[in-house]
């Protein structure tokens, strides 16, 4: 890590990344310089150092990267996974850097899946997808994690008629499962096994 002056009056701070990679940025002032290169040296010791190219990267790349490392997936949930990535996810953040996707930017794509009508079960596992896209990035290091990211998900839905409902015996779905108890024409009641 260093800092020198340049020759247009600027000053150059620079420092190695954990690839080993040398980083530069330019300041105004050397105290300006001095005090980014202490927050990237109290990063890097803290073990949060982020970098910016990644940070830079688009979504739909890290949303590729963690489908392609995702090998313990069955394929049925694989299947599942790519759709609502393609269908839900993906139009919303991924031409979007991963490193402006923001907690609010989630409320938002949550608040607008809901006002739409999507199912409480759409709005879920569209979220998970996207945490899940964006661990991805963070344990690459192009993100720093995000607190609050998991915002309140609305309730599943409950139909109710608002009338008194009855079942009677031609009305009831006969499976290898449901055995029901009689009493002449009415249901007693319904036993699972």
């Amino acid at each position: 890590m260093a800092i020198k002056k340049l020759t247009n009056g600027r000053w150059e701070a620079s420092y190695r990344d954990p690839s080993g990679r040398e980083r530069v940025k330019h300041h105004p002032t050397r105290s300006a310089a001095d005090r980014w290169l202490t927050s990237v040296k109290n990063e890097l010791n803290r073990g949060d150092y982020v970098d910016p190219r990644l940070g830079r990267s688009l979504f739909s790349r890290w949303a590729t990267e963690w489908l392609d490392t995702a090998a313990h997936l069955k394929p049925k949930t694989r299947v599942d996974y790519e759709t609502m990535l393609r269908v839900h996810v993906l139009p919303a953040f991924g031409e979007r850097t991963v490193g402006s996707i923001q907690q609010g930017d989630v409320r938002r794509f949550i608040a607008a899946k809901v006002s739409s009508g999507a199912a409480p079960g759409t709005v879920r596992g569209a979220r998970k997808i996207l945490r899940l896209v964006l661990a991805t990035a963070q344990a690459e290091g192009a993100i720093r994690a995000r607190r609050g990211i998991s915002p309140t998900l609305p309730r599943t839905r409950s139909v109710s008629c608002g009338c008194r409902c009855f079942v009677t015996r031609t009305s009831i779905w006969s499976s290898g499962k449901l055995f029901v108890t009689e009493d002449t024409n009415s249901v007693l009641a319904l036993t699972w096994t």
